[in-house]
């Protein structure tokens, strides 16, 4: 089976941001369960619990809005990556472009999780530097394939 580089490297790399949404939606779960309380009323009583008054942990907050980052970050990377391996790009180009942004996301998720700045905002810059690039990269495509 003859599967081009970059190809491999999207898939690897989009094992690696479903663990990190896995992790993210475990840590979630597992702060409901720990404190008993639950967003809705069914799942308070499916899991003897109460429905949520207080507020809650401060790590279910943070696992939650890692979670909707990754909502809002993961589609536009997704789309750009297909666009890189449907247009034929460089294993090199796949190395650096989707491996930057998943070590970037990832480095953003510890610092969101254990709460380290300026890490956080280090990364989030550098997973957009990675999508900027590789959207230029795209766009160059054409002209270094002639």
């Amino acid at each position: 089976m003859n599967v081009p580089a970059a190809s491999l490297i999207l898939g690897w790399v989009s094992v690696a941001h479903f663990a990190k949404i896995v992790l993210a939606a475990s840590l979630q779960g597992r702060e409901r369960i720990r404190a008993r309380q639950f967003a809705y009323a069914e799942d308070a009583a499916a899991w003897n619990g109460t429905e949520a008054d207080a507020a809650p942990s401060d790590l279910h907050r943070r696992a939650g809005a890692l979670l909707r980052n990754d909502s809002e970050n993961l589609p536009i990377f997704a789309l750009l990556a297909a666009s890189f391996v449907l247009q034929q790009g460089s294993a090199l180009g796949a190395v650096v472009w989707f491996g930057g942004f998943t070590i970037a996301r990832w480095l953003h998720a510890i610092a969101m999780l254990r709460r380290i700045q300026p890490l956080r905002t280090r990364a989030y810059a550098m997973g957009l530097v990675s999508l900027l690039g590789l959207a230029l990269h795209i766009l160059l495509l054409p002209l270094l394939q002639s």
